[in-house]
């Protein structure tokens, strides 16, 4: 068979599974280069593996795929920055919407603006779900979680500062941190005592953003966020990093000014 009506076929088997070249190969060699039956095959394997769980039909799972392959970067196996504007129009979204970062974390992206094919494909699929109109469902319910249910907005909130950082960046830009600390944390946390925390970082703190000082600023918000007296009677002596000491001196003394 000719180099390029393996490959086509290669492709065209990978469009249906989702698998890799090599996988593909596999499969087709097994059922000597007929197409039809290695589909055939894989699916069926396939459905009998997921049997009792909440995965998808063949079918469903094709849509699924096809869905992917619409906004995937052409000639890679992801979805880039194009594809992932376009796919967040088309669930009604704004870009901009901090549930974009609750998306993200769902699957399991490591960079902005782009979604790997495997992880796209199979977190929907264990969730059930293969349409743009259910995934849009979905959505909705990570909207309302972010704005009511305090661990799924930690889990986003802790996910959100790997995957703001760049390769090989440990620490983040104090104002990339402000920027994701107002989208994030303002609507559950209260918009007064989130400018109150930015207003401290632009006009006194000079350094970038550690991950233990961003997962610590979230236990601090929520103690705030239960105690009505929390920055009167704060503890300098407490295991709070000395970011937060400072933050508190500062407050203390614009209210007693």
């Amino acid at each position: 068979m000719a180099p390029r009506s393996v490959q086509k076929l290669v492709e065209s088997f990978k469009e249906v599974t989702d698998l890799r070249d090599s996988e593909a190969t596999a499969w087709l060699t097994k059922y000597k280069w007929n197409l039809e039956d290695a589909v055939e095959a894989y699916l069926t394997q396939t459905s009998m593996n997921s049997q009792g769980q909440n995965f998808l039909t063949q079918e469903q799972k094709g849509s699924l795929i096809s869905l992917f392959n619409k906004y995937k970067q052409d000639g890679e196996d992801y979805i880039g920055i194009d594809g992932t504007i376009q796919y967040i129009e088309d669930l009604e979204f704004e870009v901009e919407d901090p549930v974009v970062l609750a998306l993200a974390e769902f699957l399991e992206s490591t960079q902005m603006g782009v979604f790997e094919r495997a992880k796209f494909v199979n977190n929907w699929e264990k969730a059930g779900i293969s349409s743009i109109h259910e995934m849009r469902q979905k959505v909705l319910e990570f909207q309302r979680s972010l704005e009511n249910d305090e661990q799924f907005l930690k889990k986003v909130y802790d996910f959100t500062f790997k995957f703001l950082l760049d390769n090989n960046q440990r620490t983040l830009l104090k104002d990339t941190a402000v920027e994701y600390w107002k989208l994030l944390l303002s609507h559950y946390f209260g918009e007064e005592k989130m400018s109150q925390w930015c207003q401290f970082i632009n006009d006194e703190w000079q350094f970038a953003i550690t991950k233990d000082q961003w997962q610590m600023l979230f236990l601090f918000m929520s103690e705030w966020n239960q105690k009505d007296n929390f920055i009167e009677s704060y503890d300098e002596n407490a295991a709070w990093p000395s970011m937060m000491d400072t933050f508190v001196e500062y407050l203390r003394a614009k209210t007693s000014s």
